[in-house]
């Protein structure tokens, strides 16, 4: 639990730091909207979460901190939030974040990783919280560009 909420504190400080940084937003609308417990739950399920994630409230959203594996990442694990808006027009959203720091865009293999990483988290929490939902998802990076991320296949082959 130490090593998790240092690596929380470590995120701010790397997201709010000086210098290149690219940060990556995997999104998914559910449907119909799930509830925290349910994506708490899938989460923690999860074969990609290495530990329990943690839960916060941070400005009209809950916020889970999730360690990865990743095998990317220098030490195999990537601190990630998975947030979901509570606001009363929030449309059912679950948005995983990832960082990096020191330059503007991850180089293409890592983020095709992260991506198919994302991409699997997503169909987790999909499956068990609302199944119903179309499988694709977005991905945005901070620059403002959306798309459709690319690697729903792998999603689709996580077993349960």
């Amino acid at each position: 639990m130490k090593y998790l909420g240092a690596s929380v504190l470590f995120f701010f400080v790397v997201a709010n730091g000086c210098g290149p940084r690219a940060d990556l937003h995997v999104r998914q609308r559910l449907l119909p909207d799930a509830s925290t417990d349910c994506i708490g739950v899938a989460l923690s399920r999860s074969p990609d979460v290495v530990q329990t994630p943690r839960l916060e409230d941070a400005h009209g959203s809950e916020i889970f901190w999730v360690m990865l594996r990743d095998s990317t990442a220098k030490d195999g694990r990537r601190m990630v939030s998975v947030a979901r808006p509570t606001r009363p027009d929030a449309d059912g959203r679950v948005e995983l974040t990832f960082v990096w720091t020191g330059v503007r865009r991850p180089a293409k293999a890592e983020e095709y990783a992260v991506i198919s990483l994302a991409n699997r988290v997503l169909a987790r929490v999909r499956r068990a919280c609302a199944p119903q939902t179309p499988a694709p998802v977005e991905c945005l990076y901070g620059d403002g560009r959306v798309w459709r991320c690319a690697q729903t296949d792998s999603a689709e082959t996580d077993s349960t």
